[in-house]
């Protein structure tokens, strides 16, 4: 539980922090490594090794802004704690008040490597990772225009090994499932369920998650019905999986 976490983080402390004072960023990004390290050890037992790979799919990074650059960080667990942060001149205050957390001991109490493997995937520059990107000269200037804001605001301080960029985020994760297919075959050989039904479990699940009671939205435009990325499920999202699948 989040209580038991908070507990636990709180008798890590002396070993993460020594006796300086935390601040309530750096208490959360505590509990929620715990927590993640809690997890791990109840659904693994004794047979848990640590975590040598991290992969991140979409995943809000700090500061924490969705594409309108609104601070959403309230309602979003800093799991990018166990990322290390760019170097680079992109949203500095951030980054900065990040520079004083260690990454090393986050991932200690997750049970992760300290040098671990990561992965990220993201499309809009704010998704942990991506600060690998954004931090290039000239790209923090960027924006989808409009309503939506400029990387050098809500762009993420976090960076990875290996950073993929796709149109959109879900995409980029599929092609990576497919190719691990490829490169590493499962015991269960699911290509041929996915050629014939792929889009239609892809809608069904896009249904499910926007009614109630998740009644998930668009992130982008959040009052179109059955749309990611302000692309609607037909055609753009059904043309993809099927020729994804049928490749």
């Amino acid at each position: 539980s989040s209580s038991t976490a908070h507990a636990m983080a709180q008798s890590e402390k002396p070993q993460v922090f020594g006796d300086k004072t935390i601040n309530a960023q750096e208490e959360r990004s505590l509990c929620t490594a715990v927590e993640l390290g809690g997890a791990l050890e109840e659904a693994w037992g004794a047979t848990l090794r640590p975590v040598d790979t991290l992969f991140a799919l979409e995943r809000l990074g700090a500061p924490y802004r969705n594409i309108r650059g609104r601070d959403i960080g309230e309602h979003t667990e800093p799991i990018d704690c166990l990322f290390p942060l760019v170097e680079g001149n992109i949203n500095e205050e951030s980054r900065a008040a990040l520079a004083t957390m260690p990454l090393q001991a986050f991932r200690s109490a997750a049970h992760v490597t300290v040098d671990a493997k990561s992965l990220a995937v993201g499309d809009g520059g704010n998704e942990v990772g991506m600060g690998k990107v954004v931090s290039v000269p000239g790209v923090g200037d960027l924006s989808p225009g409009g309503e939506f804001a400029a990387l050098s605001v809500n762009g993420c301080v976090r960076s990875c090994d290996v950073a993929v960029l796709g149109t959109v985020s879900n995409w980029a994760g599929s092609a990576i499932e497919a190719a691990c297919h490829v490169t590493w075959p499962a015991e269960t050989d699911y290509v041929p369920a996915m050629r014939s039904s792929g889009s239609a479990l892809e809608f069904a699940l896009l249904e499910a998650i926007m009614a109630k009671p998740t009644l998930a939205v668009d992130g982008s435009h959040n009052d179109r019905p059955m749309s990611v990325d302000g692309l609607n499920f037909d055609p753009y999202h059904r043309e993809f999986y099927d020729n994804l699948w049928h490749s």
